[in-house]
């Protein structure tokens, strides 16, 4: 891809020349078929050739994305997947988590503390998020264990955040978002498939924002002033 499609990707991710869209599923094939066949080494090289030509927006959206979506369907609908999905949620921990390491030792100023809401680890989009909020400058720290809303005051109160973002993909416990944020007194940010949680509790949580996935997690960072425009 030349340096003016990426451009014009950046100023427009909705519209991808038809050339673009079939280089994307070929490399979407490819790094499903290392996932298959649990090949890591290949899939480093992939991820970090990738990293090398696109921005991590672009890679997001185009690549780790729908590679994911289809996964989760794959992962859903067959047995036998199990072997397959750890390998892949490790993986992808562990090379984000990395990326996020490194990035924290060159940045400094408050962190974007994230913290799991889900009890089970490896949480895919968590760790998106805090790949793509590193990639745009900010520090990050993720609590990648699901812990009780005292644990977050303290945690808060010890770390510093200049925002709060929590990521769940499952349906919360009435009140239970009210007493994670009791003590938030810093931007604070939903995201996932949790976002949908009751109205009335919205209501009373006025500074709450909702982002349904990680890249609409960066805008809403953004706008909200937590990460520098692009």
């Amino acid at each position: 891809m030349t340096g003016s499609q990426v451009k014009g990707l950046l100023q427009d991710p909705q519209q991808v020349p038809e050339p673009v869209s079939a280089l994307w599923a070929e490399q979407q094939q490819l790094w499903l078929n290392c996932i298959e066949q649990l090949n890591e080494r290949m899939l480093d090289d992939c991820f970090n050739q990738a990293l090398a030509l696109y921005p991590a927006e672009i890679l997001y959206q185009h690549l780790l994305q729908p590679v994911l979506e289809y996964l989760q369907l794959r992962w859903n609908s067959q047995s036998k997947t199990r072997l397959e999905r750890v390998f892949f949620l490790s993986w992808l921990r562990s090379n984000l988590g990395a990326r996020v390491y490194h990035s924290n030792c060159l940045l400094d100023g408050p962190p974007l503390l994230m913290l799991n809401l889900s009890d089970h680890v490896m949480e895919p989009g968590l760790w998106l998020c805090a790949w793509l909020a590193s990639n745009a400058g900010c520090p990050v720290r993720v609590i990648d264990w699901s812990i009780p809303a005292a644990d977050l005051s303290l945690a808060i109160r010890r770390i510093g955040p200049c925002a709060v973002l929590l990521y769940g993909n499952e349906t919360l416990e009435p009140g239970h978002l009210g007493r994670l944020f009791e003590a938030v007194n810093c931007p604070q940010l939903l995201c996932g498939h949790a976002v949908s949680v009751r109205h009335e509790e919205r209501v009373e949580l006025p500074n709450l924002h909702l982002a349904s996935n990680p890249l609409a997690a960066l805008h809403c960072l953004r706008q909200l002033g937590v990460l520098d425009g692009p």
